[in-house]
């Protein structure tokens, strides 16, 4: 199953995993897959043809961007191609909301200003079933609007709209108050349930949203990480857009552009190999900063008095940062990352309780900084209190494909306990 990379991703996958279970798919037979990665999958498996020579973005060493234009997000990766087929990626997930749905809110606001805002708003709200049904039109016409010629483009529109304007208007005619508008008289014609819009006026509604992309990408471009990207691999429904691909091209003219068929399914087809290849992505950059709580030695001047605590090793610092994994650091899968030590702070201490955090912030001071979100804690149970303050556990957290592995094991009798957290990103 994939899951949105750019987006609020503790949420989403919160969301999966209680949709999942509600309808009897237990945790440990769900498996979830970020979308460029998936995208990614399903490209590495299409035969790939040019000027009659075999051509595949996926040999050793090859660098390659992954541009996911979905509806709602863009979701942009760069990954490495290492030996054995697996992936590295080279730089943090990232993106923004420029999506098809950017597009959409133009031409909203289009309607809205030949219309009236009160027009439109009562048609919102009155219509709602004539409302998804442009947007549908709306999602397939855009797809196959031209990136260069001077042809309008006709779309079709509820009959309602121009109802529900002449109930709010009782007397006017709408083609003749488009006629008289110097802003759209020789760009807007609107008959019956056809709206023509001429092709400049068309091609500015995408402006917004495919500036921002552009922008997006050559800024990733230009980061000394992803140096020698030579291809972009353009997946999801808006991919299939030719003035996103136009743009694509004049931004990074030097890069070949694979945009497979049935761009929109390429996620859910990569999701499906992912399922029964999952160890195909070997490195991924942290786009977080993942630790655990502890406490430290009090530093005076440095820490903050509010925290400072006297236990058995002195004078200390509470709700510390304990770094494991910096935001921007590339992990390979599987592999546990340098582990520190936890003692109990009491000599009758029966159990610890050990707080797992992710932050915004590339050097986080305390769990609580701003930026920082608790994802969940791991309590160990340490019912033997011979040793007193001996006692503790080495605890190190191991990156799988989207969760975190946090293993704690006893100092003494090597007992181990895990528990699972999901990895952001």
């Amino acid at each position: 199953m994939g899951v949105d990379s750019a987006g609020n991703m503790e949420r989403s996958r919160q969301a999966v995993h209680e949709g999942s279970c509600s309808r009897g798919i237990p945790n440990n037979q769900l498996q979830l897959a970020l979308e460029p990665e998936a995208a990614s999958l399903f490209c590495k498996y299409l035969p790939l043809e040019t000027a009659g020579d075999k051509f595949t973005v996926f040999r050793d060493g090859y660098r390659y961007m992954v541009l996911d234009a979905g509806g709602g997000t863009i979701d942009i990766t760069v990954h490495e191609v290492k030996p054995g087929g697996t992936l590295r990626e080279l730089y943090k997930a990232n993106g923004g909301d420029w999506g098809g749905t950017k597009v959409d809110e133009e031409f909203e606001r289009l309607l809205s200003d030949l219309l009236g805002p009160n027009t439109f708003e009562t048609f919102k709200k009155e219509c709602v079933p004539d409302l998804l049904e442009m947007h549908r039109t709306f999602e397939v016409k855009k797809r196959s609007i031209p990136a260069t010629g001077d042809d309008k483009v006709t779309f079709s529109v509820p009959l309602n709209l121009l109802e529900t304007f002449k109930r709010s208007n009782p007397g006017a005619d709408l083609g003749n108050l488009i006629a008289k508008n110097p802003k759209y008289s020789g760009d807007v014609t609107w008959r019956g349930d056809k709206l023509r819009l001429s092709a400049n006026l068309t091609r500015s509604l995408f402006l917004s949203s495919l500036k921002s992309i552009s922008n997006q990408v050559q800024m990733l471009l230009r980061l000394p990480e992803v140096s020698g990207v030579a291809a972009i691999l353009m997946v999801g429904g808006y991919s299939e857009c030719p003035l996103l691909q136009n743009a694509i091209k004049n931004a990074c003219p030097n890069l070949r552009r694979v945009v497979p068929g049935e761009a929109g399914l390429a996620v859910l087809k990569g999701a499906v190999i992912n399922g029964h290849t999952p160890a195909t992505i070997s490195e991924r950059v942290c786009k977080f900063t993942y630790g655990a709580s502890c406490r430290s030695k009090f530093i005076d001047g440095f820490h903050k008095e509010e925290y400072k605590t006297n236990d058995v090793k002195g004078i200390r610092c509470r709700n510390i940062f304990q770094m494991h994994a910096k935001m921007g650091d590339s992990v390979k899968i599987g592999q546990a990352c340098k582990p520190f030590k936890h003692f109990v702070i009491r000599e009758n201490q029966t159990s610890m309780k050990i707080g797992i955090f992710a932050s915004n912030k590339e050097h986080p001071v305390y769990i609580n900084d701003p930026g920082c979100q608790n994802l969940g804690y791991i309590v160990i149970d340490m019912a033997d209190t011979t040793s007193g303050l001996k006692r503790g556990n080495l605890v190190s957290m191991t990156f799988g494909g989207t969760e975190i592995e946090v293993e704690a094991v006893d100092i003494e009798n090597k007992t181990k306990h895990r528990a699972f957290f999901n990895f952001l990103g």
